[in-house]
């Protein structure tokens, strides 16, 4: 079962590729490598309201599926009416957490998005890259998902991140286009880095028949 994950007191569903898409459809910075969004303007004020007003939308997309995200998007009525009761939710959990902090609450959303995204195991390339020119990596993977597993348009869209890589994975090592690492090659791969480091720093050295020799 993967983990409860709440913004505020809402609970959010498992992070899907519907709301990837809906939150980049908004122009969501939360979804930015950065930890915090860049500051719109020279007054704190408005950088606040602004976290605020975005951490909202995140909560409304992230609680919803892709077909009550769909309503959302093309619906104003619906929109307005899902974000002020969303909105009364938050103030609500703000007014009784007496510590509520904004940045820690978008730190809560990338570990949230962290826990999705980056699931990917790790894995080499041993054949050419399987995206076709001119689509990026999710009209690749909703292909793959639709037309060689036959899911729905509803299962994809719906579907967590986590289950995602982990179909594209297996269909893609099927295919020869990767090798997934195996635990020891990824142990193996880490201690060799941490020896090159160690003789870089002249902690250690090897003799002649590459036995490891502490520096005195």
């Amino acid at each position: 079962m993967p983990p409860q994950h709440d913004i505020s007191g809402v609970v959010l569903k498992p992070f899907a590729l519907g709301h990837w898409i809906y939150l980049e459809e908004y122009s969501s910075p939360l979804l930015s490598a950065e930890l915090y969004p860049e500051p719109v303007s020279n007054d704190e004020s408005e950088n606040m309201n602004h976290c605020y007003r975005h951490i909202l939308l995140f909560i409304l997309v992230c609680a919803h599926s892709y077909e009550d995200n769909q309503r959302l998007y093309n619906d104003a009525d619906f929109f307005n009416e899902t974000v002020k009761i969303y909105e009364e939710k938050v103030i609500q959990y703000i007014n009784k957490t007496e510590y509520w902090n904004i940045w820690k609450e978008i730190r809560t959303v990338k570990e949230y998005l962290n826990y999705y995204i980056n699931s990917m195991p790790d894995f080499v390339e041993s054949g050419p890259p399987s995206a076709p020119s001119g689509l990026d990596w999710k009209q690749n993977v909703y292909s793959v998902l639709k037309n060689e597993y036959g899911y729905s348009q509803t299962e994809i869209m719906n579907m967590s991140m986590r289950r995602i890589n982990s179909e594209w994975v297996t269909f893609a090592a099927k295919n020869g286009a990767i090798k997934v690492k195996s635990k020891q090659q990824i142990d193996a791969e880490k201690k060799a880095t941490e020896l090159v480091a160690a003789i870089r720093a002249g902690k250690i050295k090897l003799d002649e028949n590459g036995r490891i020799i502490p520096c005195q």
